[in-house]
């Protein structure tokens, strides 16, 4: 046996241990077409939808959907469009494990690869790291349908949503109690595209989130839009497949930045954001947003290690952008810059009618903007959805609250509202949490009356168990 399979029947053992009380409690609903509902359909597999689906079967939610467009083996940013080698987090952060030892990525390391290479890992490479996701769903037990899409949600009969989802097997309609949209950066809206590159055809710009085939950018002058990780992971991506030079083009005066962030890695922050009052998280969301992460120490060392071929423009916002002569010129305060192709790595923004699944209700849906009236001075803050606790939508009209209550956006747009717990790694040990409280809660109380009835009904005809020894 391979020392991973052995670990995958250790974990089997150690969540047999933890799996009281055993009994599914969920109550079915029958769909209009007369299948089963889910209970809870968790739309994207990524870390998060992995975790959530994890713990779901924990709490013996019995009917989980798990579905993700991906093939199997690419869910999330892992073997896409996160281009940096190494994860930017520490080795030995809790993970979609959510602390079932067995089941975490050293664990897993230290079995397939031997605990000396643990002790000597620092960060975990991508590729390896999307090995360990695969052993991870296989030895939880966790199907996912892969190929399939969420195309559409709207609000069905008795409790119950309506999606359109697209699969193998052609279009679908499936029913579910609840939704999770796990959908990560991109679930929210989609890439920020700067207004001045919006006019460029796609043979000469991309957003870093794209599909960019960079071997096809050898001998050519490209030029990054942008200053975090990821414009730094994309231009090393184009300098190593041979590009002539990168420029590098940043609106911001300096690289360096402090990672404000650090600040509030501390469990009362990440357990308790939610919790705080709109004028405090409104206060930290701004001081968090002012900064952005700041490129580790590794991804600006992939760049400058290609010398003169690698150029850094800062205090250069860009003033136009036009094509010419089959390339692209960029005129800012610095100068001009000429490139056969410009990379946008400028990050997403959250719009949710740009969300074609959320067409039935994104304009229900309350913003920021609309609840409290100081994030209507920052349009960015503004449009994000502003969510209860557990990651639920909230309503512009209370007429809706209960259909909207029913969703949950475990995304970047949640991260005003309840905290940064819903992208990457940090999170792990508070956000699924969260969000399967408020599933668990809200199914429960849904059907209290039903289970008390079963229980009185338990009660009336319930026999001891046993023959009492006392009675003569």
């Amino acid at each position: 046996m391979r020392p991973e399979d052995a670990l995958a029947e250790a974990a089997r053992k150690t969540l047999a241990y933890l799996d009281y009380p055993k009994r599914a409690w969920t109550l079915p609903r029958t769909a209009p077409d007369g299948s089963e509902a889910s209970d809870v359909l968790v739309v994207g597999a990524g870390i998060n939808g992995l975790a959530i689906a994890f713990l779901l079967a924990r709490e013996r939610v019995a009917r989980v959907r798990v579905i993700d467009a991906a093939e199997e083996g690419h869910e999330g940013p892992w073997l896409g469009f996160a281009r940096m080698r190494w994860l930017r987090t520490p080795k030995d952060l809790v993970g979609p494990d959510l602390g079932v030892a067995p089941l975490s990525f050293p664990a897993w390391y230290a079995a397939r690869f031997g605990e000396a290479a643990w002790q000597a890992l620092d960060k975990a490479p991508n590729a390896v790291w999307m090995d360990y996701l695969r052993w991870f769903r296989s030895a939880a037990g966790i199907p996912v349908e892969n190929g399939t899409r969420l195309i559409r949600i709207e609000e069905g009969e008795a409790g119950l949503f309506t999606c359109t989802l697209a699969t193998p097997r052609g279009m679908e309609r499936a029913y579910a109690r609840r939704i999770v949209l796990a959908t990560g950066v991109l679930g929210a809206g989609g890439p920020a595209i700067p207004e001045a590159l919006t006019a460029l055809p796609k043979r000469l710009c991309a957003h870093s989130s794209d599909a960019i085939e960079f071997g096809a950018l050898a001998g050519r002058a490209v030029a990054v839009i942008g200053a975090g990780a990821s414009a730094f992971d994309n231009a090393a991506m184009a300098l190593e497949a041979g590009a002539a030079i990168v420029t590098l083009i940043a609106r911001r005066d300096a690289i360096a930045q402090p990672n404000l962030k650090q600040a509030v890695e501390a469990a009362g922050f990440l357990r308790h954001w939610g919790d705080l009052a709109d004028d405090q998280r409104l206060r930290l969301h701004r001081l968090l947003a002012r900064v952005s992460v700041p490129p580790p120490p590794d991804s600006i060392a992939r760049c400058t290690v290609h010398g003169e071929r690698f150029r850094v423009l800062t205090s250069a916002p860009l003033l136009s952008v036009r094509e010419a002569g089959g390339e692209v010129v960029i005129e800012t305060p610095r100068g001009e810059v000429r490139a056969a192709f410009v990379i946008a790595a400028t990050g997403f923004a959250v719009d949710m009618s740009a969300r074609p699944e959320l067409d039935a209700f994104a304009g229900r849906i309350a913003l920021w903007r609309d609840r409290v009236p100081e994030a209507a001075d920052d349009p960015a803050l503004g449009a994000m959805p502003y969510l209860d606790g557990g990651f639920a939508y909230t309503a512009r009209d209370p007429a809706d609250a209960a259909v909207l209550g029913r969703i949950h956006d475990v995304g970047i747009a949640a991260v005003p509202s309840v905290g940064p717990i819903c992208v990457g790694l940090n999170g792990m040990k508070f956000g699924p949490d969260r969000v399967v409280r408020a599933l668990t809660r809200s199914l429960f109380l849904e059907d209290a009356e039903a289970h008390i009835e079963a229980v009185e009904r338990f009660a009336a005809t319930a026999a001891p168990a046993g023959e009492d020894p006392f009675v003569i």
